[in-house]
This record gives structure tokens, sequence and C-alpha cells, in this order.
């Protein structure tokens, strides 16, 4: 909030290139991604935010844009407790960079161990009791 409060408001994707980037560095190649932008109406446009400090952390990304410097591009998992706190703001909610889905993967068995079956019941029964699927959804308003 702090750095949308010295700044105009952000009301098209294509503002962001005129503000101080906060990117995320790919962990398996250590360049920062290039991702488009999705709205809600599917429509795709290139994200051009200036790259003003580049992490390889979610949670520092997060810290740092707190800090007032700069707008962070981060999975919404990572912004999530940001959000609700107020201590982040959404730039532009009808707009989001498709980042992947959560999943949970275990090769195929036909008995699946205990421990495993215990940690997928787990997790589906966090989603739900938490409602997580709708915390993480990108065109949610929080």
């Amino acid at each position: 909030p702090a750095y949308l409060g010295r700044h105009p408001p952000i009301d098209d994707p294509q503002v962001l290139q005129r503000h101080d980037g906060i990117l995320i560095r790919s962990p398996q190649t250590g360049r920062v991604r290039s991702w488009p932008l999705t709205s809600r109406w599917q429509v795709q446009q290139p994200l051009q935010l200036r790259q003003t400090m580049t992490m390889s952390d979610s949670d520092a990304a997060c810290a740092v844009a707190e800090q007032g410097l700069g707008i962070a591009l981060v999975s919404l998992p990572f912004a999530v407790p940001y959000l609700e706190g107020g201590r982040l703001r959404r730039v532009l909610p009808d707009w989001y960079v498709d980042d992947g889905h959560i999943s949970l993967y275990f090769a195929e068995h036909k008995l699946l161990p205990g421990k495993t079956r215990a940690f997928v019941d787990f997790v589906v029964e966090q989603f739900e009791e938490q409602g997580l699927a709708r915390r993480f959804d990108a065109l949610q308003t929080l």
C-alpha cells in the first residue's frame, strides 16, 4: 500500500512498465521468468514490469513489497497472508499470471501406503476446512 500510495492508480497492465518491479528468479534456470498476464475475460497480454529487484524467494519479495519498494509478482499462495492482513494489495485484480496447479503426485500403486493415504487425506481436508481453493483462486477478491 505504501508504494501504491505514492503513484497514480494502476488500472491497465500497460501502466506496469512504468513501475518498479520485484520479480522472482526461476530456481531451475536462474532466469527471471517472462509470464503473460491473463484477464478474467481470457485476454492475454505480455507482462511488462520494469525489473528493479530480483529475488529467489517469494516471501522475501513480499516483504520487500510490504516495505513499499515496488510491485511484486509472486504466486498467490505466498501472497495470501499479506493480502488478508492488508500488508499488500492486489494491483490488477482482474488480471493474473497462471503459474500452474498445486498438486500431490505419487506413483500409482494398487495399494497406497497408509502414510501416503493419510497425508493425501490431510491435505484435502485442510483445503476444504481453510477454503484454500477459493483463497488461492487468482480471480477471487480477497
